[in-house]
């Protein structure tokens, strides 16, 4: 009886630590499961179609529990042959779109970019989403992405290819500081 209850106590808190550390991904629903693939299939496609607007709404509507499911597609985009590049812009509307913690979260790994593909393009993606959200809280992960940012710059030999970048990523840090945003979710980047 004793080692039993020990077991359950152990078994438990391994449980609890899986959760905890987001290795358990909730399960969708078969039309959950079909919407998430529908858009998936658009993100990674290696032509020219991309998401929608509609189908950003559409597989935001899942809910905190997608976002396990866009974490582990960072970066997937630009390891797809003939993508050249694409950026993880659509994933970040739909966490956008989401705006929970968590969410915020992920977005937050986007500024990060530890990944290779269109970091410029993300992080700009990725400020934005911060700005419309008011996450004030995250102006240190900007500032962050944006010394990093100015680093890769410096090193690529090329600062003039991408001013642009860091002149929009200041902007967005600027625009946090200063409290603006929707401080909502909806129709993110849209409205």
């Amino acid at each position: 009886m004793r080692y039993g209850a020990i077991l359950s106590l152990v078994l438990g808190a391994a449980v609890f630590t899986l959760a905890g550390c987001g290795a358990v991904k909730p399960s969708l629903t078969p039309d959950e499961q079909r919407v998430w693939e529908q858009f998936l299939s658009k993100h990674l496609s290696s032509t020219t179609v991309t998401p929608t607007p509609e189908d950003a709404g559409a597989v935001a509507a899942i809910g905190d529990k997608l976002v396990p499911y866009i974490e582990e597609q960072f970066g997937a985009a630009a390891r797809v042959p003939r993508t050249y590049g694409k950026s993880e812009y659509w994933l970040v509307v739909v966490l956008g779109r989401i705006g929970t913690p968590r969410a915020v979260d992920a977005i937050v790994k986007v500024l990060e970019s530890d990944w290779p593909g269109a970091v410029g393009r993300n992080r700009e993606a990725a400020a934005n989403a911060l700005v419309w959200l008011g996450a004030q809280d995250r102006i240190p992960d900007l500032e962050a992405a944006i010394a990093d940012h100015e680093r890769r710059i410096q090193e690529s030999g090329e600062p003039e290819r991408y001013a642009d970048e860091l002149v929009t990523l200041n902007r967005r840090l600027e625009q946090l500081k200063t409290g603006e945003g929707k401080r909502d979710t909806t129709n993110f980047p849209f409205g």
